[in-house]
């Protein structure tokens, strides 16, 4: 599924900080959440390719991304989702800084991913007990309109085989091969572009 909201919401951008980023995921991971399982289940990888030059910077507020990424790990970490780890991954991707969740719990129904029907994850006022659904109302929307957002999800049946893959994409987001990972059920990942500052172009000009 890939979509684009026609309400998308005017979005003031501001610059983006890495260090608050990293911050927030460190607190999360090592803290008691969800009776203490999130620090037994989530694993950090921040790359070593990570930083920004002087000239570089992301236009989106940080908040937006992180409180996202801090509730998908949440939700993550409950027992009913059967997730026995949860990976968070931050790399410098060329021009972009990609944010990933994963987790090997049950996986999602198609229509948790459905932008039409009324079990849409993100859709306001719905609670889900599965990898996502808490926090995340309107998140597509919030977004500015450079940053993609995907999130794709197979279903375990009761064997703890996967089922059929489903996914969701918006602001032109490319799909995941999920089939590629071995046991992961679920992911979301947010790409946000890396761009020039302003006040360096206009020197160079």
């Amino acid at each position: 599924i890939e979509t684009q909201s026609t309400a998308k919401e005017e979005i003031e951008a501001e610059p983006f900080r890495l260090d608050f980023v990293k911050k927030a995921l460190e607190t999360i991971r090592d803290s008691r959440a969800v009776d203490g399982k999130v620090k037994e289940k989530m694993d950090l990888r921040w790359g070593a390719n990570v930083s920004l030059q002087a000239d570089e910077e992301i236009l989106c507020d940080p908040t937006v991304a992180t409180n996202a990424v801090v509730n998908m790990i949440r939700n993550a970490a409950r027992d009913n989702v059967g997730a026995t780890r949860i990976l968070v991954s931050v790399n410098r991707e060329g021009s972009a800084l990609a944010i990933r969740v994963y987790d090997n719990g049950n996986g999602m129904p198609e229509k948790f991913l459905d932008e039409e029907g009324d079990a849409f994850i993100f859709r306001k006022g719905v609670s889900h007990s599965g990898s996502t659904g808490l926090g995340l109302a309107d998140l597509p929307e919030r977004l500015p309109e450079d940053v993609e957002f995907s999130v794709v999800s197979r279903e375990k049946d009761t064997a703890g085989q996967f089922g059929d893959v489903h996914e969701y994409r918006v602001n032109g987001a490319a799909p995941m091969a999920i089939e590629e990972t071995k046991d992961f059920a679920t992911i979301f990942e947010f790409r946000l572009p890396i761009v020039r500052r302003q006040a360096a172009m206009q020197e160079a000009a």
